[in-house]
């Protein structure tokens, strides 16, 4: 009966180490985030019309639409401004 017990607790102590591992790995650590300033547009892709929205950040206005291939369903911006869709 003890054996089964300690192998209980090292089963649930390695399931809650694991679980805490996983949800850390998607937090991204503060220092990596662009601390004190946002991106002047978002660029949203948009899969039904098969084009990218260019939104202001600052007047949440769409200033432009640019036509891609079809389905669009990410995009990539460098910090230089290109990118790809």
């Amino acid at each position: 009966m003890k054996k089964e017990n300690k192998t209980y607790s090292l089963l649930l102590a390695s399931t809650i180490i694991l679980l805490f591992l996983i949800l850390f790995s998607f937090i991204e650590p503060v220092s990596s985030l662009q601390s004190g300033s946002s991106a002047e547009y978002a660029y949203v892709p948009n899969e039904k019309t098969n084009d990218v929205s260019v939104i202001n950040t600052t007047t949440n206005k769409v200033i432009s639409t640019v036509p891609v291939g079809n389905n669009p369903v990410g995009v990539a911006v460098n910090h230089d401004g290109t990118g790809y869709m």
